[in-house]
Formats: structure tokens, C-alpha cells, sequence
């Protein structure tokens, strides 16, 4: 379950919200244009299109999201873009 309390099932723009995953740091999923990005805490930042908003919901309830993201959406959903950022770059930012 999401570290916020924000209701998942809105049609507003989700907002960037921490997943308790060793692997991934946080997601992010807008509705309308069915795009789901997800941060890595070892810097990737994937943007993934056409995921509807069952599979988000899915993902971010799952019992171990870095398993559900290797399941259900790597390599089954297109990347629009990829993003690696070293933890320099990353560290600076915070």
C-alpha cells in the first residue's frame, strides 16, 4: 500500500508517492495520457505507455512491487523514455 493516504482510484493526476520497495523509490501514473513513470533508488527513472489504470492500481498495492514490475509491466509495456542517473547526480538534487 502507498506510504500516502491519496485516493488511488481518482481521475486527477496521480501524484509522485514512495512504494515500500527495496528496488523502486516511487511512482508516479497519469490517467489520461495512461503514462506510468517509476524511480529507481539506484537512479532509472522508465516511463511506461498504455498502462491502464487496473495495473497501476495492481502495482502499487502489491505485495512486493519490484516483483510485480518484473511480472506484469517490464517488457510488457512500451518505454517512452529512460532516464539513468548516477547517485552523484541524484544526492545533489536532495
Amino acid at each position: 500500500m502507498p506510504k500516502d493516504n491519496k485516493t488511488i482510484n481518482s481521475n486527477f493526476f496521480f501524484h509522485d508517492f514512495e512504494l515500500k520497495s527495496s528496488h523502486i523509490r516511487s511512482v508516479e501514473y497519469d490517467p489520461f495520457m495512461k503514462v506510468l513513470t517509476i524511480s529507481f533508488h539506484q537512479g532509472g527513472l522508465y516511463s511506461y505507455i498504455e498502462v491502464e489504470k487496473f495495473t497501476y492500481n495492481e502495482f502499487i498495492r502489491a505485495s512486493s512491487p519490484g516483483k510485480y514490475f518484473t511480472t506484469s509491466i517490464k517488457g510488457k509495456f512500451e518505454m517512452l523514455n529512460k532516464t539513468k542517473k548516477n547517485k552523484k547526480q541524484e544526492n545533489k538534487k536532495q
